[in-house]
């Protein structure tokens, strides 16, 4: 991946902690910039509260030996990463909050991940190694208009020698159809340097026939391209958010 510069979003929750020491492994590997931005909500608050807010970041930050400066933001998070997507090209954040119902960070990670015009990575755990042996992407075999969202894949695989597992999960067991056939054939076109198999399952639950197929082999990363429509939609990128999958997520808004 060619990204420079990283925006990480944090608040003080575990799965934001995480997020940074992701950012910062990430970073050292390829020489990148690590910018960290933390909401402190409506611009609208006292201003003791607003800093108080920021004090008990600073103090959080300190705590766990975060050395970089934050820049404080009003506003949810995926407001203002939209924002500033152009100074930045790539976004890290944790996948859950300080509480998963904080409107702030917990379903905005979903709102960033479909609407962001950015390659996004949700953390969950501590990474304990960020060379991804085994990607996981779920396809629903439409047309991708635009070919460097599979690009991004593809340089992702090749960096860490990665097995891609192309997963296709059907709810009514139909056969895919010309148009698919012919989205199937370019990626095997784009991905021919890449060691990849196709894998197809029927649930009519997409978190269940991703768990069904993370149960029989050993993902290390998860890839989506969420839309605005079809099953791959903001259902599933909240979905994924709520889900109990601790992998890291990959998302690039298609």
């Amino acid at each position: 991946m060619k990204a420079k510069k990283i925006l990480c979003a944090i608040d003080k929750s575990a799965s934001a902690l995480n997020a940074y020491y992701f950012a910062e492994a990430w970073a050292a590997r390829h020489h990148m910039q690590v910018n960290i931005i933390h909401s402190i909500g409506s611009e609208r608050l006292k201003p003791e509260i607003i800093n108080a807010a920021k004090k008990e970041m600073i103090d959080f930050t300190i705590k766990n030996n975060i050395d970089l400066p934050v820049q404080f933001v009003n506003g949810e998070i995926c407001d203002v990463v939209n924002e500033l997507k152009y100074d930045f090209d790539l976004v890290v954040m944790g996948k859950k909050g300080e509480n998963h119902t904080n409107k702030y960070y917990g379903s905005n990670a979903a709102q960033v991940m479909q609407t962001i015009d950015l390659p996004v990575f949700l953390i969950s755990e501590a990474p304990t190694d960020i060379t991804f042996k085994q990607i996981l992407f779920i396809t629903d075999f439409k047309d991708i208009d635009k070919e460097e969202r599979l690009e991004f894949i593809r340089e992702l695989a090749l960096e860490n020698d990665s097995e891609l597992h192309l997963l296709h999960i059907s709810g009514d067991g139909r056969i895919l159809n010309e148009e698919e056939m012919n989205e199937v054939r370019e990626m095997h076109d784009i991905f021919n340097d890449v060691n990849h198999a196709y894998f197809a399952l029927e649930n009519e639950d997409i978190i269940s026939g991703i768990k069904e197929h993370i149960k029989g082999h050993d993902p290390s990363l998860l890839v989506l391209i969420p839309r605005r429509t079809t099953r791959l939609s903001s259902t599933l990128s909240q979905a994924i958010v709520d889900t109990d999958i601790n992998l890291p997520i990959f998302s690039i808004h298609a």
